[in-house]
């Protein structure tokens, strides 16, 4: 009946939601940093809007397509070194990355959110 298949879209768009609702396991810190993501050699560049000891996410005004699964670099400004990331969610402009595993999301955390902040301090 169509009462059935509308009760069907309704869980499944709330099973959807729930999938992404509760992955964080670290908390996340509010930053405005410049980064540059690379995948197969093209660079989309973008400011880091948030970041945790798992990921950051990346708002971007490209026009390029990015599907989740992709794998890439980021480079974040007055950070120096590149870390290992993969797009786990792709929203309206907004990248959600997560880190490799063999990356120490304590050490980056620590350094872009204290850059973050002596930036706020700065100006």
């Amino acid at each position: 009946t169509e009462r059935t298949e509308a009760l069907s879209v309704d869980a499944a768009a709330f099973t959807e939601r729930l999938r992404y609702a509760d992955r964080r396991t670290t908390p996340r810190h509010q930053v405005k940093v410049r980064a540059d993501l690379n995948i197969g050699g093209a660079i989309t560049s973008g400011q880091l809007a948030d970041i945790s000891e798992g990921g950051a996410r990346l708002e971007t005004q490209s026009k390029r397509h990015f599907t989740s699964g992709q794998s890439g670099r980021l480079r974040i400004s007055g950070f120096g070194t590149e870390l290992t990331v993969r797009i786990v969610e792709v929203r309206q402009g907004v990248l959600h990355l997560a880190f490799a595993a063999g990356e120490d999301g304590r050490k980056v955390v620590s350094a872009v959110a204290g850059m973050s902040r002596n930036m706020k301090h700065a100006a």
